[in-house]
């Protein structure tokens, strides 16, 4: 199972539960948990959003070109979604793989999707 720590409070390999056996009463319960968790991370995600959009958006106005705002883009975003999964893992005790996912979604979101495409004519 991807994340799963041998030394961590979860039961250890062998053990098996019935799918789906939660109430209705424990979905609510777990969902309400899950939003905590999601707020908590929210303060610090909208921070760094904030930095690193503004930081690329800056880069733009100086017009460096477009390679090297998205380089600069994916090692920023990359480095700081992964701060934000190891911030929120040590929590929860999550393992490698889900650490390098976010470098990775971090990476391609920073170098793909938040950079602005100049038009040819500016």
């Amino acid at each position: 199972m991807a994340g799963y720590l041998a030394y961590s409070d979860r039961p250890g390999p062998g053990w098996y539960a019935e799918p789906f056996s939660l109430s209705w009463e424990e979905f609510l319960s777990n969902t309400v948990y899950i939003l905590g968790w999601a707020l908590l991370l929210s303060i610090y995600a909208i921070i760094i959003a904030l930095v690193l959009f503004g930081l690329v958006r800056l880069l733009e106005r100086f017009k460096m070109p477009d390679l090297g705002v998205a380089i600069v883009g994916a090692v920023l975003s990359g480095l700081l979604s992964a701060y934000i999964v190891l911030g929120i893992g040590w929590y929860i005790a999550i393992g490698l793989p889900a650490i390098i996912v976010g470098l990775v979604l971090g990476m391609l979101f920073g170098a793909f999707l938040l950079p602005q495409k100049r038009s040819i004519a500016a």
